[in-house]
């Protein structure tokens, strides 16, 4: 039985991309494993970062909370800090701006040292989120 030469490269074509759609789905699987660790970290380490400066600002507001004698303004804005610092989402929000949240505390962590006459100890690093 002689064999067709068309047939022949119709079958070598099929393996051709059969191998290349193959190689093409390992590989974006490997990637996305890649991409989805990469992300957890970076997920990860930024909310540490985030963290730390919401606990900053909690403690700053909940000692200077502590005296009797502030004016009603700091009084209100420090509360305010301390309740909204307290109430940043803990998990990942599809709804909640963190941007407009943080530089919400910001603010209020900025106008309560100038109520203080205190010069803000705590810098952010960004003024936004760094995806």
């Amino acid at each position: 039985m002689d064999t067709d030469i068309n047939d022949v490269f119709d079958s070598i074509t099929c393996k051709e991309e059969l191998i290349s759609k193959r190689g093409f789905d390992e590989g974006f699987k490997v990637g996305e494993n890649s991409g989805l660790k990469e992300g957890y970290h970076l997920g990860y380490h930024q909310g540490a970062v985030i963290g730390k400066e919401i606990g900053h600002y909690i403690g700053f507001a909940e000692v200077l909370l502590e005296n009797k004698h502030l004016p009603s303004k700091l009084k209100t804005s420090l509360f305010k800090l301390c309740s909204i610092s307290k109430n940043f989402p803990r998990e990942n929000n599809q709804d909640a701006d963190f941007d407009k949240l943080l530089e919400n505390i910001r603010s209020l962590y900025k106008l309560s040292c100038s109520l203080a006459g205190i010069q803000p100890m705590f810098r952010a690093n960004t003024s936004k989120l760094n995806y």
